[in-house]
């Protein structure tokens, strides 16, 4: 995950414009990160961060999912 998580909207769309300036934050989705591994024609093995699909309404702001929520808290 981020190191510094956003806790506001506006954080949100912040770090994400600065961070993932070509995968723009969405409202829609948790602002919470997940590692994602992505293969390039079978032979070349990449990792890259995204942002979590789940449904946000939990932690700061209620910008995160349950799970991502849950985590920010116990990181505290």
């Amino acid at each position: 995950m981020m190191l510094n998580q956003p806790k506001t909207l506006a954080e949100a769309r912040t770090i994400w414009g600065r961070t993932r300036a070509l995968i723009p934050f969405c409202e829609s989705k948790c602002a919470g990160e997940v590692y994602a591994y992505t293969t390039h024609q079978g032979c070349a093995r990449f990792s890259v961060w995204v942002q979590c699909s789940r449904s946000p309404g939990h932690g700061p702001g209620d910008l995160y999912c349950r799970q991502h929520a849950k985590m920010m808290e116990e990181q505290e």
